[in-house]
């Protein structure tokens, strides 16, 4: 059998060996020229779309961090402090340091977590008066706090602030321990008579 074709494929005239021959070429011409380009345009859309997607999960997780910027950028900053006249509180008047507090957290949009005051400082001969205060809420609302503080017309000055963050809640813990101006405690002429 292998010689029959053997003996067909030389019986083969050139013209038709010529005919195959260029068909075959012809077909892979086709091939090269036509759908081997349509190939690589197909793979570098699959390459385009995979590094679109890439990039839209990439917007989408750093969105939420470019519009809370974008809101920060566009708050105003006014870096000037109140400053009132200064004078001291009087001593029966330290009772309601604590609404005061309880007011500046609010406005601030934080809430007054405790106050306490530093029972050593209010001597009697003493004319400041320590007082730890502590605010929870976000630390944006904190620097709001501050300025109200240093509103205050017997605000004397800032001892510490400790910051801290709740694991649990995740809140913040702002803590400030104030000085606060206060009237002395001394006598007049007329109280140490009837006394």
């Amino acid at each position: 059998m292998a010689e029959t074709d053997k003996e067909k494929l030389n019986k083969l005239s050139p013209v038709s060996l010529g005919l195959i021959i260029g068909s075959a070429v012809l077909i892979i011409a086709f091939i090269l020229g036509i759908l081997y380009p349509q190939y690589r345009r197909i793979n570098r859309i699959k390459d385009d779309r995979v590094n679109k997607t890439i990039r839209l999960e990439e917007q989408k997780r750093l969105f939420p961090i470019y519009a809370q910027a974008e809101v920060l950028a566009a708050g105003k900053f006014e870096p000037v402090l109140p400053m009132p006249e200064r004078h001291p509180i009087s001593r029966n008047e330290v009772v309601g340091l604590s609404g005061v507090f309880n007011r500046i957290a609010l406005e601030a949009g934080m809430v007054l977590a405790e106050n306490s005051l530093d029972i050593d400082t209010f001597a009697q001969d003493s004319n400041m008066l320590s007082l730890e205060v502590m605010f929870k809420g976000d630390i944006f609302s904190f620097r709001d706090c501050l300025v109200a503080l240093a509103g205050l017309p017997y605000f004397k000055g800032i001892e510490s602030i400790n910051i801290s963050t709740d694991r649990a809640t995740n809140i913040r813990k702002c803590k400030v321990k104030l000085q606060i101006s206060i009237a002395s405690n001394q006598m007049t002429p007329n109280q140490k008579k009837k006394s």
